[in-house]
């Protein structure tokens, strides 16, 4: 069986893969879990219902996520020694106890000398974002210098990943603009995310009835009807006291002086759903028959 392991943030827990294409994982003091799928081993490792959006390759660094050099079958000192993968190459010893430095660029740290500087670049980077970002960034009401430390932060990244600035494939204005496009897009996925999350409103119903969050003001006391000095008037007043609570109660006050019209004609004179001058009308009904069968002589 060959074994891996898991990464330090997850235990550095031995996984076998066992001939019969499972997955058996040890985790000390635990019984053994075995698990059908790659997917499903790295749910339960990772503590994350996507697993992190990562592959079992990716996770255990296998194929071509493997650090060059690497060889599971080589020894560990092999890996620690002179030329080793899990060595820095820019401080190896050679026997002859000469130093063997790597040459890296000092602003990007590559050796290859790619990227940008953003010590030397950085302001060249934060004219460029605001000349074609600055619109957007004030209608959204984001604050200017923490988009661009989020700018910083992605070429940074950038420096290191596998897409460095390579003034042989793109212009420096063009590359930094599409990496500007990218991370304000990634900054207002986060912000939008946030807004979300905020309950604007106290829990309450809509006209049609149903449950939502509503403005404060609109949650206040319906208005009764307007008692007129007339039986119809006496009448309503007397019909909108009968009326106990419900959702639906604040539409039904609405309605009460149009009882007897046809309901799409309500619905259009009043500026809301058929649906929802139904629901009405039958907790008016439900309502009066109620308070009829309690208080006979009514």
């Amino acid at each position: 069986m060959e074994t891996l392991y898991t990464r330090s943030e997850d235990g550095c827990d031995p996984v076998f893969l066992r001939e019969d294409g499972t997955y058996l994982w040890q985790r000390p003091g635990n019984s053994p879990l075995v698990f059908p799928t790659a997917r499903q081993l790295l749910i339960a490792v990772t503590q994350h219902e996507e697993a992190r959006h990562w592959t079992f390759d990716r996770y255990f660094r296998l194929g071509k996520f493997s650090p060059p050099g690497r060889n599971f079958d080589a020894p560990i000192f092999d890996a620690l020694g002179l030329g080793g993968w899990a060595v820095d190459p820019t401080s190896l010893t050679t026997p002859s106890g000469l130093v063997r430095v790597t040459r890296r660029h000092k602003g990007t740290g590559r050796e290859d000398g790619l990227g940008i500087d953003l010590e030397k670049r950085g302001k060249e980077v934060a004219k460029l974002l605001f000349a074609g970002f600055s619109g957007k960034i004030r209608a959204k009401h984001y604050d200017p210098e923490d988009v661009l430390q989020e700018v910083f932060k992605g070429i940074l990244i950038r420096n290191q990943g596998t897409c460095p600035f390579d003034a042989k494939k793109a212009s420096f204005g063009h590359y930094v603009h599409m990496v500007c496009s990218c991370v304000l897009s990634n900054y207002h996925r986060r912000a939008q995310r946030y807004q979300d999350l905020i309950q604007e409103g106290l829990p309450g119903w809509d006209e049609s009835g149903d449950q939502t969050f509503v403005d404060v003001g609109e949650q206040a006391p319906a208005p009764l009807v307007p008692v007129e000095d007339s039986s119809e008037g006496l009448a309503l007043a007397d019909a909108a006291a009968l009326l106990g609570k419900s959702p639906h109660r604040a539409l039904a006050l609405r309605i009460l002086p149009f009882i007897g019209h046809d309901r799409t004609w309500i619905a259009n004179e009043l500026g809301v759903s058929k649906a929802a001058v139904t629901k009405a009308c039958a907790f008016i009904r439900k309502e009066l028959q109620a308070s009829r069968e309690s208080c006979p002589f009514l």
